[in-house]
C-alpha cells in the first residue's frame, strides 16, 4: 500500500493504482478471449484421441481447468475493481484532507492575528489611567480564540475520521488482493522477467494449479519458451512433483490439465513422461492438420481472384501430407501400441514415434534414419522400427521393448536433378542432428532416471554419421550402437573406442554399382563413404564388431540385403526387413546377445565387377 501519515492520509499515486487496475482488466480480457477457447479447443481435438477412462479423466480435467480459468478472470476483475475503489477512496480522502488543511491554515492565521491583538490590548489595559475599552475588546478576542480552538478540535476529529477511513481502505484492499477468492499464487508470476532462467521459471510454476499455469502462460508470453529450454533433469523433478500418485498407468488429473494447457511444449519436453508427450502431441497434430487444411483452402480461395500461376500450394500441401502420414503411422499394428513422443512445426515437421510403451520398456532402441528420410514417409520408418521391435521380442520375449522411429533432424537429400545438393558428403546435417539426438537422449535418461533400462541406438546410412557424432560428443548411457549401411564415420572420431557406447556393432551388405547392379546389394553406402572421405566402420582398423548381412545359404529366415534401403518390397530385402540375416543380428545386438550373432564374411566381387575390372586391365598378353 502507498505510504501515508496522519497529516497526509490521502498520500499515494492514484494514477499508478488505476494503471494497475487497468493491467488486471487487460489480463482478464486476454484470458477470457484466448485462453478459455484454447483449452476448449484442446478438449475437442483430444476427443477423438482416447476413449474409456482416459477420455473421461481428460475431459473432466479440461472442464475443471476451464472453470478455474474463468475463476481467475473473475478474480482479476475483482482485483481491478478493488484497486479502482481504493484509488477513488484515496482521491476523496486527499481532497477532504486538503480542504481541512486549508481551513486549519486559515484558522491558525486568524489565531496568530488575534493573539497579537490580545498582546497589544493586554499591554494597553495595564497602562495606568487606561480607558475601559480595552477590557471589553480583550473579552471579544478571548471569545474568538476560544471559538478557533473549538474549530481546530473539530478539524482534528475530522482528520481522525480520514485516518480511520484510510486504514479501513488499506485493510479492504489488502484483503481483496491477498484473500483466497482473489488471484491465489498467480501473483508469483510477477517475478518472471527477461532475467528469469528456465530453472527459475519451473520453480515459480511449481505448486501452481493447471489453470494458474495456463493463465501465467497467457500473461507471460516468454514463459513457454523458458519451460521449453529447461534442463531435462529439472523438468523431470518439476513434472513428477505435481502429483505423486500419478503414473504412466493412471494419469493424474493435474497432468492431464497441463497437457491441455500447453500441448506444443509438453509434447517435446525432455523429462516429461512419454504417455503425456504422446497425448499432447496427438492434440497438437490434430490442430496442425486442421490449420494446414485451412491454409490450403484459404490459398485456393485467393487463387480464384488471382492468376493461377501466382498461387503456390506446394509447401502447404507438403506439410499436410507429412502430417497425415504421421497420423497414419500412429495406427496400432500387430497389436502393438504406438506413441507420438515428438512433433515440431517445421515443414515438413520432425517427429518421433515409439513402437511399444516408452515409459515401461526395459529395453529401448532409438533408430536414426539417413539420407532423404522425412516425415513424408513416417509410416515407412516406423514400419522398420516395428520390424526391429518384433524381432527383439522374438529373441528376448521376457523383456518389455520399445523402438523409437526417430526422425528428429533434417536429413540430406539424394543428390540429383533438379536439386544437386551434395550435403550427404558433408557433416553439416549430421552436426545439427547430433545436437538434437543428444537433447532427446538426455531427456530419455532424465525421464527414466533410477530405473533399470537398457538403451541402444541403431543408425542407418547417414544416420550412422549423425548418431556416432552424438555419441562421440556425449556419454548418454548407451549400451549398444549398431551401424547398418554406413555412409561413413567422421574422421574426428577415429575409431570405435571413441564412440561412447559399451559396444559398437557394424553391418554392411555387398557393395554394388548403382543402377548397373540393382537388386544385388547396397549401391549407395560405399559412394557416401568414398565421396566424403569418412571412415568405414567395417574396416578392421576401425575396431567395430562386425556381423553378417549377406544372407545364409539355405536359411529362408536369413535372406541377404539386396538394397541400401531398410525396407523393400519382395523379392528385394532391406537392412531391417523381416527374414533377413541383417535384422536378426541387429535384434541380437540390441538385446545383449552378441554370442548369437552371425559373423561377417567379406563378400567376393560380383560377376559384373570382375568383368569391369578385367576390361579396365585390358587383354592379357
Amino acid at each position: 500500500m502507498n505510504e501515508w501519515t496522519r497529516q497526509q492520509p490521502g498520500a499515494g499515486s492514484v494514477d499508478d493504482l488505476r494503471y494497475a487496475a487497468g493491467l488486471r482488466r487487460s489480463k482478464a480480457e486476454t484470458l477470457r478471449g484466448t485462453t478459455v477457447p484454447a483449452v476448449e479447443r484442446a478438449a475437442t481435438a483430444a476427443g477423438a484421441q482416447w476413449s474409456s477412462v482416459t477420455a473421461v479423466a481428460f475431459t473432466g480435467a479440461v472442464a475443471a481447468t476451464t472453470a478455474d480459468i474463468q475463476n481467475l478472470v473473475n478474480s482479476l476483475e475483482i482485483d481491478a475493481a478493488a484497486l479502482d475503489r481504493y484509488a477513488t477512496t484515496i482521491e476523496q480522502i486527499a481532497g477532504e484532507s486538503h480542504a481541512l488543511e486549508a481551513k486549519a491554515r486559515g484558522i491558525h492565521s486568524d489565531v496568530g492575528s488575534w493573539n497579537r491583538s490580545l498582546d497589544r490590548l493586554t499591554a494597553e489595559a495595564a497602562t495606568p489611567g487606561a480607558p475601559l475599552g480595552p477590557s471589553s475588546e480583550i473579552a471579544r478576542v478571548d471569545d474568538l480564540l476560544e471559538g478557533a480552538a473549538s474549530k481546530l478540535a473539530l478539524i482534528e476529529a475530522q482528520r481522525d475520521e480520514l485516518v480511520a477511513r484510510r486504514e479501513s481502505a488499506d485493510r479492504e484492499c489488502i484483503a481483496s488482493l491477498t484473500g483466497l477468492e482473489s488471484r491465489g499464487q498467480l501473483g508469483r508470476m510477477d517475478a518472471i522477467s527477461t532475467e528469469t532462467t528456465p530453472a527459475a521459471a519451473l520453480a515459480l510454476l511449481a505448486g501452481l494449479s493447471a489453470a494458474e499455469i495456463r493463465a501465467a502462460l497467457a500473461m507471460n508470453p516468454n514463459l513457454a519458451d523458458l519451460v521449453a529450454r529447461a534442463a531435462p533433469e529439472d523438468v523431470a523433478a518439476w513434472w513428477n512433483g505435481y502429483n505423486l500418485d500419478g503414473d504412466a498407468g493412471t494419469p493424474a488429473s493435474e497432468h492431464l490439465a497441463l497437457i491441455a494447457a500447453m500441448p506444443a511444449v509438453i509434447g517435446n519436453l525432455g523429462g516429461v513422461a512419454y504417455w503425456a508427450r504422446d497425448k499432447a502431441n496427438r492434440i497438437q497434430l490434430a490442430a496442425e492438420i486442421k490449420a494446414a487444411k485451412a491454409d490450403i483452402a484459404r490459398t485456393r480461395a485467393e487463387a480464384a481472384t488471382q492468376r493461377p500461376y501466382a498461387v503456390n500450394l506446394e509447401l502447404p500441401q507438403q506439410k499436410l501430407d507429412a502430417l497425415l502420414n504421421i497420423k497414419d503411422a500412429l495406427d496400432t499394428r500387430s497389436g502393438v501400441e504406438r506413441q507420438l513422443v515428438g512433433l515440431t512445426d517445421d515443414n515438413p515437421p520432425l517427429a518421433q514415434i515409439a513402437v511399444g510403451d516408452l515409459d515401461s520398456a526395459e529395453n529401448v532402441t532409438y533408430a536414426i534414419p539417413g539420407m532423404s528420410a522425412t516425415t513424408a514417409d513416417m509410416s515407412g520408418w516406423t514400419a522398420a522400427a516395428q520390424n526391429l521391435y518384433l524381432a527383439q521380442h522374438a529373441v528376448d520375449g521376457g523383456t518389455a521393448h520399445s523402438v523409437v522411429a526417430w526422425v528428429g533432424y533434417e536429413t540430406p537429400p539424394v543428390p540429383g536433378y533438379p536439386d544437386f545438393n551434395f550435403g550427404v558428403l558433408h557433416g553439416d546435417y549430421a552436426d545439427t542432428g547430433a545436437g538434437n539426438l543428444i537433447r532427446d537422449l538426455e531427456g530419455f535418461n532424465a525421464t527414466r532416471e533410477g530405473r533399470d533400462v537398457s538403451l541402444n541406438v541403431v543408425g542407418h546410412s547417414y544416420g550412422t554419421t549423425t548418431a556416432t557424432l552424438a555419441l562421440y560428443r556425449s556419454d548418454l548411457n548407451v549400451d549398444a550402437f549398431v551401424s547398418i549401411g554406413s555412409a561413413g564415420i567422421e574422421p574426428v572420431i577415429g575409431t570405435a573406442d571413441s564412440v561412447q557406447a559399451d559396444t559398437f556393432y557394424a553391418g554392411q551388405a555387398q557393395d554394388v554399382i548403382p543402377q548397373l547392379e540393382a537388386g544385388d546389394g547396397d549401391q549407395w553406402a560405399w559412394t557416401g563413404r568414398e565421396g566424403s572421405g569418412r571412415a568405414n566402420p567395417m574396416d578392421d582398423s576401425f575396431g567395430a564388431t562386425t556381423f553378417g548381412t549377406n544372407g545364409i545359404d539355405g536359411d529362408p529366415a536369413k535372406n541377404p540385403v539386396t538394397d541400401h534401403s531398410t525396407t523393400m518390397k519382395a523379392p528385394d530385402f532391406g537392412y531391417l526387413d523381416r527374414r533377413t540375416e541383417s535384422l536378426s543380428n541387429v535384434a541380437f545386438a540390441t538385446t545383449g546377445q552378441p554370442e548369437r550373432m552371425s559373423v561377417h564374411t567379406p563378400p567376393q566381387m560380383t560377376d559384373t565387377q570382375r568383368m569391369l575390372l578385367e576390361g579396365m586391365r585390358g587383354p592379357s598378353l
